[in-house]
């Protein structure tokens, strides 16, 4: 009986792992090859070719979009979200919200630390700090991807489902070309944005989800259903 409920945990463990995992291993070899500048002839070259697409109207887009991951967004956007769901008594949504978007912000801070890349100075915008990797690809991903997720849980239809999850990647990827057609960015320091970002957000859902198990007799752990991940109940 143990044997098989080990094997069951594991059996749920491995493609949890695998999510968090592989996407860290891209990160580490292509972070090695950004040290190495080996990706200096590729990151120009989309770099100068976003550059000549630049003019007025697309300029305006792509503000439009690098603003949804900006500061001044989060700065409003954060808090918002934390007050609804304290307000509906969603405490486990609110401690994975919270978890990935200041999670995402700290790795990010850490990261940028450590590998002190020098921005492009093709940029259209003036933007301070390192420049691997992305901040604003990082932690569009860990809050919008988080969100996402949240939706997924309440909203029974696949219709809605799929028209949000498209919806959702658009933003994020977006996000992330604005940023590269700004010039303020490299396109490896949003690949690895998003390669980092995705491990966390899903170290992040993991850890919500074994937090929110229902404990019963002998240590055994019976989930909750996806329906009461989140409400408390």
């Amino acid at each position: 009986m143990k044997i098989t409920l080990q094997r069951k945990q594991l059996a749920g463990w491995l493609p949890e792992m695998l999510l968090v995992l592989a996407p860290l291993f891209l990160f580490v070899v292509l972070a090695k090859e950004v040290v190495k500048n080996n990706f200096s002839s590729i990151d120009w070259y989309l770099l100068s070719y976003f550059h000549g697409l630049a003019n007025p109207s697309l300029d305006r887009i792509m503000l439009f979009f690098t603003s949804l991951g900006s500061v001044k967004f989060y700065f409003l956007a954060f808090p918002a979200i934390l007050l609804v769901l304290v307000w509906r008594r969603r405490w486990w949504e609110l401690k994975g919200f919270s978890l990935s978007f200041l999670g995402a912000v700290l790795l990010n801070n850490l990261l940028k630390i450590s590998f002190h890349r020098i921005r492009p100075n093709l940029y259209l915008i003036k933007e301070s700090g390192y420049s691997f990797p992305s901040g604003h690809a990082m932690v569009t991903l860990a809050f919008y991807g988080m969100l996402l997720f949240f939706a997924f849980q309440h909203i029974p239809s696949r219709k809605w489902r799929s028209l949000m999850a498209i919806l959702a990647v658009f933003v994020i990827l977006t996000i992330g070309v604005s940023r590269v057609y700004l010039g303020v960015h490299y396109p490896s320091d949003v690949l690895g944005s998003y390669l980092a970002g995705f491990s966390w957000l899903v170290v992040s859902i993991i850890a919500i989800k074994r937090l929110h198990c229902k404990r019963v007799f002998l240590g055994k752990i019976e989930k909750l259903p996806p329906e009461h991940w989140f409400t408390g109940t």
